[in-house]
């Protein structure tokens, strides 16, 4: 399945810009440049049906808003929607609050025997957010 676009942002003839208007040393900035260069962009194979979101795309929100202190899926689709910072990070294409806790799901550290991380987002950062997983029969928003 093909992703969804996410080219780099560009700046914007009118109205609101979160490129021109969000200071350069705004933490979203960073979270941008550390997940670019983390997550490789993957090609996805080509399936009927509506693309799917970058997965860069949902661990930006994810991680910006671990580190802000918001993990509700819900209010992060709603600061998607609303504050520039998340403006910036998903140049305005508001996963819903569904795929954000899919993601966060699928995306759950695995753990070796001698308890280094395998994969997720805490291999990436270092960062495990709560400290919680849910488990398979949890519903996760």
């Amino acid at each position: 399945m093909a992703y969804r676009p996410h080219n780099p942002s560009v700046p914007l003839l009118f109205g609101y810009d979160p490129e021109r208007d969000l200071p350069q040393n705004h933490l979203a900035r960073l979270v941008e440049r550390v997940v670019e260069e983390s997550l490789p962009s993957k090609v996805a194979s080509v399936v009927p049906g509506q693309p799917a979101f970058d997965p860069r795309l949902c661990a930006k929100v994810l991680l910006y808003g671990y580190a802000t202190g918001i993990r509700s899926s819900r209010q992060l689709q709603r600061l998607c929607e609303e504050s520039l910072p998340y403006l910036y990070l998903t140049r305005g294409d508001t996963p819903s609050y569904r795929t954000l806790c899919a993601f966060r799901v699928h995306m759950r550290v695995s753990r070796t025997p001698d308890g280094s991380s395998r994969n997720g987002l805490e291999g990436i950062v270092g960062y495990r957010p709560g400290g919680r997983y849910l488990s398979s029969g949890t519903h996760c928003c």
